[in-house]
């Protein structure tokens, strides 16, 4: 995933999906948290059905990163509806 900031900068988040362990990885970190209508069960396990689906994910309105030496680690991401009272 690669998400656009000002300034033209770029935080990536990439994720493996070779093995159970890191699509359960994904799923956790990724897709639950992303995922607009969560009533219905999210169950695409490969990069082509993920971004297939891409429709169905929110994106965040914040995204916190810090620069370690070259590059930018992903600390946090922050939704819409995570910013009303």
């Amino acid at each position: 995933m690669t998400y656009h900031g000002e300034n033209d900068v770029q935080v990536h988040d990439f994720w493996s999906l070779s093995t159970k362990a890191q699509k359960q990885r994904f799923s956790d970190q990724f897709v639950r948290p992303h995922l607009a209508d969560k009533h219905r069960p999210f169950e695409a396990n490969s990069p082509t059905k993920v971004v297939a689906n891409q429709h169905r994910f929110r994106l965040p309105q914040f995204i916190i990163a810090r620069k370690t030496g070259r590059f930018w680690k992903l600390r946090d991401k922050i939704f819409e509806d995570e910013l009303k009272n």
